[in-house]
């Protein structure tokens, strides 16, 4: 019996240092991940004026001219995007206030 909790003492120990040692490693690859130590990230977003006075952006690699973003927001603009979800949501809003305003008016005209 004594023998069995000494098996069990040193497997739960093996066992907590394992993860130990895996918490440390885990937060080193999130380090690592998160770009702290990569100098490649440092300039994830540059602005620059090109010969055309324009104002252009590179983000993550990727250029983009204010241009671009002017004429996406008159396109939205103009097209008025129409979101399913929100409409539903607000449906479904108005339908429930309307069911408890009409709960609570007859619980007070019985009351």
């Amino acid at each position: 019996m004594f023998r069995f909790f000494i098996k069990c003492f040193f497997i739960t120990l093996l066992l907590a240092f394992g993860v130990l040692v895996g918490m440390q490693v885990s937060n080193e690859g999130l380090i690592k991940m998160k770009g702290y130590d990569d100098p490649n990230f440092s300039n994830a977003l540059t602005v620059e004026k090109n010969e055309r006075g324009y104002a252009e952006a590179e983000v993550l690699g990727e250029n983009v001219e204010l241009l671009d973003i002017e004429e996406k927001q008159r396109m939205l603009e103009e097209r008025k995007a129409f979101n399913i979800f929100s409409s539903t949501g607000q449906h479904l809003s108005k339908m429930v206030k309307g069911g408890v305003d009409a709960f609570f008016n007859f619980i007070d005209g019985i009351v």
